[in-house]
């Protein structure tokens, strides 16, 4: 029941920062395509001009809120020395993004062979 508070509390916390790093960016005008939207658009081959950014920048801070309060909860849940907590968390952080990442980005084809 604690690692399942500490997710919530990580998850809540990060996902105001994006969310407020998102906001912030929006009203200084400098809203661009991040790296991980322009890395899943490159990588699908997708077209930049049909999507709403601002939708998908929500989606992509729900996301990456998500995996770093999933490997930080893991993390800190393993009684293991730091160096193999670190290694632990960095593998579940690559497997988490390439899974979520992919998931996106399948989608996002989807979405747009529709149209």
């Amino acid at each position: 029941m604690q690692h399942l508070f500490v997710f919530l509390i990580s998850f809540t916390f990060i996902f105001l920062f994006f969310i407020t790093n998102l906001f912030i960016k929006k009203i200084r005008g400098t809203l661009g395509f991040s790296k991980d939207i322009t890395m899943i658009i490159n990588r699908y081959k997708l077209d930049k001009k049909k999507f709403n950014y601002e939708k998908i920048s929500f989606v992509m801070a729900l996301i990456n809120s998500f995996i770093v309060a999933v490997v930080g909860t893991i993390a800190s849940a393993i009684n293991l020395d730091m160096v193999w907590q670190l290694v632990i968390a960095f593998v579940l952080l690559m497997i988490l993004m390439y899974i979520m990442y992919t998931g996106v980005g399948r989608y996002l084809r989807r979405k747009e062979n529709k149209k």
